[in-house]
């Protein structure tokens, strides 16, 4: 069971006890980035329609990520790659991606210019966000 033994980088999995559509969960900032030592809680919700449609995935925890903004994600990251034979494993693992590769179709502006202009000043910002907002 996915609880029990969750994909690298994902911890304390835990599904609503009244609403087994909606999945909590905590993503580890990944070494290598200016994530690493954050936590970032976050939300799935499985629509009615799920295999065939992906689930809304939210980062509940404050981040500064071209790839989030105000906690929504960018919907390319999952609904390009969905097929309804990938698992919820599949969509923690993808969501790894919003702390590593800003290449896609960015969502927030200020976070993409940063990053795209000078990238030391955008990991001093995401490093201080991290320590004010994601650090146990």
């Amino acid at each position: 069971m996915l609880t029990q033994n969750p994909p690298a980088g994902i911890t304390n999995i835990s599904v609503e006890e009244n609403n087994l559509l909606r999945w909590i969960f905590t993503v580890l900032g990944p070494e290598g980035t200016p994530y690493h030592g954050g936590r970032y809680v976050c939300s799935a919700v499985l629509p009615d329609n799920y295999p065939m449609v992906p689930p809304t995935v939210t980062v509940l925890t404050e981040i500064f990520s071209p790839n989030v903004d105000q906690g929504k994600l960018c919907e390319e990251l999952f609904k390009k790659e969905w097929g309804p034979n990938l698992s919820m494993a599949h969509v923690m693992q993808l969501l790894l991606t919003v702390f590593t590769d800003f290449s896609r179709a960015p969502i927030c502006e200020e976070a993409a210019l940063l990053w795209g202009s000078n990238r030391a000043a955008f990991e001093a910002r995401v490093q201080e966000m991290t320590r004010k907002q994601a650090s146990v």
